[in-house]
């Protein structure tokens, strides 16, 4: 029997369920599909619903009360969970949508409550076929199904598998956009939660998601985290991703650890993943590309305190840090439900090679901030992938705790238009538009 819902919203009232609403709404207007938006403040939800013409129903539910989640989650196809921190009583949220059968996103970004919800979930989520699918958004689903897609387009035109993915994040933020960039407790909040010592943490281990995978000492190596600044091969400054550059590494290589169960997998043995932020890109003068090395040093240095603080170290500089980001936090507002730019852009430009050297370069251009707008958006089609493409066969057959490659597959590509994605495989002599991406099915015992 159809379930009344193919999306609920929970945490429809914040900054990034106001995104994925509306996004929701635009999709609603073309299709057929029943959404609607959840909470525990009934007075907010009401106000939300009403900015969208009363269009959307309201379902409370607080994530205290057992009874009533299960309720929720019994009614919708997914529920796609916007209102973090995602560790503690939110969990309660996922155990409904395992007992009900119904898939379940979120926005979760910190290591080591990742790791926690595959250790707790993943083999309960799989004997139900649930999908639990946390980093849906700006992290990690452009960088993983980028990847993947690379990949098998790298194996099609050269018949081996993909050895190594490298890819650089260039952001363009015109001045018109900046007004809506101020917000920043999510970052700060991220940054904290890195700094936390945690045995569940283990930043520097891109495996630490893949319980599996035993690689060697050689391919350990090679995938080492990169946290230092350097120079790319045209002269930019590059530096580590923030805020968590030790995520979307983590996340490529579960994917890969839950597609090779399967022959077709694209993945060599070994395989690499490295990111970078470019910080020399839009800087225009001499005089301000002046500024991109010691901003790519300054990050780099952040990013290895942190990775240090992670493991134990407390040393006066790092509580300095510590106390600079909880005293910007505390002053920090809460974000608008409309904070972050439509104007603002940023490109992914990857890089896929074989072991014989063979490569394939590719674009993925991205409209709105990573930070709401593209994150509500990716997140919400996320969802509505699950829902709409779960009886059709396009998705692959994987469940447990999942990755956006492993859960969506290439054909969540074809959706790219209604999110603002532009992908290019760029080939000389001149770049193309990528055409519809193959299909891709199967189970993983991962």
């Amino acid at each position: 029997m159809a379930r009344e819902f193919a999306v609920v919203i929970y945490g429809a009232t914040g900054a990034a369920g106001f995104r994925a609403a509306q996004h929701l709404q635009a999709r609603h207007a073309t299709q057929s599909f029943g959404w609607a938006l959840a909470g525990r403040a009934r007075a907010r939800l009401e106000q939300m619903s009403e900015r969208f013409g009363a269009e959307p129903p309201t379902l409370v539910a607080d994530l205290a009360d057992r009874t009533a989640l299960n309720q929720l989650a019994a009614r919708s196809d997914v529920v796609l969970n916007l209102a973090g921190p995602y560790g503690g009583v939110a969990t309660r949220l996922i155990e409904a949508c395992i007992e009900q059968r119904t898939h379940y996103v979120d926005l979760c970004g910190e290591n080591a409550c990742l790791r926690r919800l595959i250790e707790r979930f993943h083999a309960r989520a799989k004997v139900n076929g649930v999908k639990v699918l946390p980093s849906a958004g700006y992290e990690s689903v452009p960088f993983d199904i980028g990847t993947l897609e690379l990949a098998e387009k790298l194996r099609a035109r050269f018949g081996s598998r993909c050895a190594a993915v490298d890819v650089e994040v260039r952001f363009t933020i015109p001045k018109a956009a900046r007004g809506g960039l101020k917000n920043t407790r999510g970052f700060l909040r991220t940054m904290l939660s890195l700094m936390r010592r945690d045995a569940g943490q283990r930043l520097l281990d891109p495996y630490h998601f893949s319980p599996s995978a035993k690689p060697a000492a050689a391919e350990r190596e090679a995938n080492r985290i990169l946290l230092d600044a350097r120079r790319s091969p045209a002269g930019h400054w590059l530096a580590p991703l923030a805020p968590n550059p030790f995520l979307n590494p983590a996340t490529v290589q579960r994917s890969r650890a839950l597609l090779s169960a399967h022959a077709d997998a694209p993945y060599d043995t070994p395989f690499s993943y490295h990111e970078s932020i470019n910080l020399s890109h839009g800087l225009a003068t001499p005089l301000s590309r002046l500024w991109a090395m010691p901003m790519a040093r300054s990050l780099a240095s952040a990013m290895q305190r942190i990775a240090a603080m992670s493991e134990g170290r407390n040393g006066w500089p790092d509580r300095a840090q510590r106390a600079l980001f909880e005293a910007a936090l505390a002053r920090a507002a809460h974000a608008p439900e409309d904070v972050g730019s439509e104007a603002m852009s940023y490109v992914l430009a990857f890089s896929a090679k074989t072991a014989r050297d063979h490569e394939l370069r590719a674009e993925m251009t991205i409209k709105g901030d990573p930070g709401y707008v593209s994150t509500g958006r990716i997140a919400a089609e996320a969802a509505l992938a699950l829902a709409q493409d779960r009886d059709h066969k396009r998705l692959p057959a994987n469940y447990g705790v999942v990755t956006p490659a492993s859960a969506l597959g290439p054909a969540f590509m074809q959706r790219f238009e209604h999110i603002g994605i532009e992908w290019r495989v760029l080939e000389a002599p001149a770049s193309v538009v990528l055409a519809a991406p193959p299909l891709h099915a199967g189970a993983s015992s991962t």
